[in-house]
């Protein structure tokens, strides 16, 4: 989520801060809206590769999330699914992030030990 998604700069008027909490959520919903509806595309899309190709899609959980620490959330899901296999995408990390190995990415090949990760371009 952007940076000015988080927080906004405050208020010593309560009803002001009110309003502005108000406003930052509207803003932060509808930015999830319009990142889910863009993975849904892309996530789809690769559901009717994967059919094409003949893999049985039943065994396929697509799941959707803003959270802070994606790759634990991703590895909870997966362990209380009983999930065997992770699929994610190799771009959509910074290069600071590649530097220091901050990505959801590097973290889930690390991290996810007893599961298959399939990294797609």
């Amino acid at each position: 989520m952007p940076r000015e998604l988080l927080e906004h700069g405050g208020s010593e008027n309560p009803a002001a801060e009110t309003e502005l909490s108000m406003q930052l959520r509207n803003e932060q919903e509808a930015w999830i809206r319009k990142e889910r509806e863009s993975e849904c595309h892309i996530l789809r899309k690769a559901c009717e590769t994967m059919t094409q190709s003949g893999f049985d899609t039943s065994h396929v959980a697509m799941k959707f999330g803003h959270e802070d620490d994606v790759a634990r959330n991703i590895l909870e899901e997966a362990r209380s699914g009983h999930h065997e296999t992770i699929v994610v995408g190799r771009h959509g990390t910074s290069r600071i992030k590649r530097i220091f190995g901050g990505g959801v990415t590097d973290q889930l090949l690390r991290d996810a030990k007893g599961f298959a990760i399939w990294v797609v371009e």
